[in-house]
């Protein structure tokens, strides 16, 4: 996946997904980087949109 899809999938500023691109290897963030850019939009989609309903649920379970 390219940085563009990676920022509109992950709703993470383009940026900051240039930022992540440029961190020392050992760093966490070339290593999320790295995770994101070897994936596809149909591998992660689906990863996303889990993640959205854990964070909604969290946030129901929170009032």
């Amino acid at each position: 996946m390219n940085d563009t899809e990676i920022s509109k999938i992950t709703t993470i500023p383009y940026r900051t997904i240039q930022e992540w691109k440029k961190a020392p290897l050992n760093d966490w963030r070339a290593k999320i980087y790295t995770l994101f850019s070897l994936k596809s939009i149909e591998e992660l989609q689906p990863e996303i949109e889990r993640i959205d309903k854990i964070l909604k649920a969290r946030e129901e379970n929170q009032k």
